[in-house]
């Protein structure tokens, strides 16, 4: 019997990008991530004054949200697994100054420790398999300097069972948060079903700095 790709698999995404099965595809950033964005300029100074610091997105998919992380002036790196995503990526924005788009896992270590002042994830944690989310925490941790930021778009009510994406709250984001990192800023989102496909009733925006 031939086993199936998971969701923590390269190949499971590769083939979701290659078939074009990416409904998780908006076409432009997401309509939180300014908000959060200025949230995270109110709340904290990550970064030495006069340098708006680096940023880690990873899962990156098409790069609409490590794009507007570069445009407003910081050094981006987006990295994901599908070679079919970074390529969709790279041609839509390339030309980019300080935007990096490159093929890599970030359970391979492919950066120096204490890298990053802030780790942008846009659902990459709610698409992986929730046995995976430890590991992924901890390569997240790896990553950020101390007093550098995990800022975070989840998807908090999904109207379906099994993933991906998973359901991840506020509550479950501080049970795999609390040793290393301190909540700076939380602010939960529901929406009404318009229409009988719509699976996301529910996010959450927070910001959590490492410790």
């Amino acid at each position: 019997m031939v086993s199936l790709p998971n969701a923590g698999q390269k190949e499971f995404w590769e083939q979701r990008y290659q078939q074009a099965e990416t409904a998780w595809n908006i076409g432009k950033p997401h309509p939180l991530l300014h908000k959060l964005m200025a949230r995270l300029c109110q709340i904290v100074a990550v970064v030495p004054e006069g340098n708006l610091g680096r940023v880690l997105v990873p899962g990156a998919g098409h790069a609409h949200c490590a794009a507007y992380w570069a445009e407003q002036g910081y050094d981006t790196d987006a990295i994901d697994i599908a070679p079919s995503a970074i390529s969709l990526a790279r041609e839509t924005y390339a030309k980019i100054p300080q935007l990096r788009i490159q093929l890599a896992d970030i359970f391979a270590a492919p950066f120096p420790p204490e890298t990053f002042d802030v780790v942008y994830d846009r659902a990459m944690l709610c698409a992986l398999p929730p046995d995976m989310r430890t590991k992924y925490i901890q390569a997240v941790t790896g990553m950020l300097k101390k007093g550098g930021v995990f800022a975070i778009i989840s998807f908090a009510d999904i109207d379906r069972e099994g993933g991906p994406p998973w359901p991840l709250t506020l509550l479950d984001l501080s049970g795999l948060l609390r040793k290393d990192f301190d909540l700076l800023f939380a602010e939960d989102y529901a929406y009404e079903k318009k229409k009988p496909d719509q699976i996301i009733l529910g996010e959450s925006l927070s910001l959590w700095m490492r410790r």
